[in-house]
């Protein structure tokens, strides 16, 4: 009987974020997926959104380290995008965190925006996503402000944000 064990090396991975902005059209998505596929990467996460006349994508992608230039070049290929690449980390925090949810809708007034996050700032609350819009109201037809947020909150200060928030 023989035996044998051979240790293989890993390839160390980056994390990188991809931003691509340009006119909206058909097969943008595809194209930049493939020229991801096709560098031997990998999407981890993503967010795409029509704003506008033009389309936006942030994807988090993992590419080794002897696949990262053949990425970089292939990704600047693509004329009709602006794309940006960053490295990231996918580090852990060391305070126990939670998640929660905010729903907001109102009137839409200057600086809503800009309001909520400041407080949340204030009680270092961590935006992890965050979409807004403005609708007519239904039987008004008043602009009404709408907001959905996931945010990331340290466990050990739940009950003083939320007394801050409902205020």
């Amino acid at each position: 009987l023989i035996f044998s064990f051979k240790l293989l090396s890993m390839q160390k991975q980056k994390h990188i974020i991809i931003s691509a902005l340009g006119p909206d059209k058909p097969g943008i998505v595809s194209k930049l997926s493939k020229v991801i596929t096709d560098s031997k990467s990998n999407i981890s996460e993503s967010r795409m959104v029509k704003l506008g006349g033009d389309f936006t994508m942030m994807i988090l992608a993992s590419v080794s380290e002897k696949n990262m230039d053949s990425l970089v070049q292939n990704l600047n290929e693509i004329t009709e995008l602006t794309i940006e690449i960053h490295e990231t980390n996918l580090g852990d925090d060391e305070v126990e965190r939670g998640e929660a949810s905010i729903v907001l809708s109102g009137t839409d007034n200057e600086g809503l925006v800009y309001s909520l996050t400041e407080k949340l700032s204030e009680h270092n609350i961590n935006i992890i996503e965050m979409n807004t819009g403005v609708v007519n109201a239904p039987m008004s037809g008043a602009t009404l402000f709408l907001l959905n947020a996931l945010v990331s909150y340290n466990k050990n200060q739940l009950e003083n944000i939320k007394k801050e928030l409902i205020k």
